[in-house]
Order: C-alpha cells, then structure tokens, then sequence
C-alpha cells in the first residue's frame, strides 16, 4: 500500500474516480502532493430534542460562526467516489486546529465509498 501522488490523483478525479467536485478547477487547485483538500459544503446545527442531540431540522447553513463549547456538523462539497481498489485518508489541516477547532472524526474512508464526507 502507498500514498499517491499528485498526477496519479488528478488523473483519478479527471476519470470519475476517487472524488467529484462542483467546481471544474478542482484538481488545479485543491490537489497538492499525495493530497486533496476537501471544502466546506453544508453546515448543521446539533440540537438537543428529548434528551438526545440530533442534526437540525431543515435548510443547512452556509455560514455560521461557533460560540464556545458549541458544535456543529459539515458536509463536504466534494463527493467520494472510491473505487473498491482505494481509500482515502481525512485529516483536518493544521490551521483549523490552529484556530482552536477539534474535529472529533477523523479518520478512514472505506473503499467503494460514494457520497460526501461528513465532518463532526
């Protein structure tokens, strides 16, 4: 097993393969190294009904700023579209921990997984 590289990741993207985005630039600017960075699509606000803490009922957010000790939870724009031979790897960049903001799901995108990614 190993890490691909750039070329081998946009060629991937150009065939439908590994991830598809909204945006036609895509591999020219988000794919850097053996990586491509995911954007922020949809926001949900957790609320608390009955005692148990579930996604908000209705339109997502675009935009929305954290209070202390609050949470939410994001879709990426970007859909997966692994093929069974790949899996992907999701780790939040060094300046979103820098800001102070812990992603609390991190981790492994089994292979044949379609959908976009969602962040808690």
């Amino acid at each position: 097993m190993g890490l691909l590289t750039d070329a081998e990741i946009k060629s991937l993207i150009s065939s439908g393969t590994l991830l598809r985005s909204p945006n036609p630039s895509y591999t020219n600017t988000a794919v850097r190294g053996c990586s491509a960075d995911l954007h922020i699509g949809k926001i949900f606000r957790p609320q608390i009904f009955g005692g148990s803490r579930e996604l908000t009922v209705g339109s997502p957010y675009v935009r929305f700023s954290l209070a202390e000790g609050e949470t939410a939870v994001l879709e990426t724009k970007e859909e997966f579209a692994l093929d069974s031979e790949h899996s992907a790897v999701v780790l939040p960049t060094s300046s979103v921990s820098m800001r102070g903001l812990l992603m609390t799901n991190p981790g492994h995108v089994d292979p044949g997984y379609r959908d976009q990614f969602t962040l808690r």
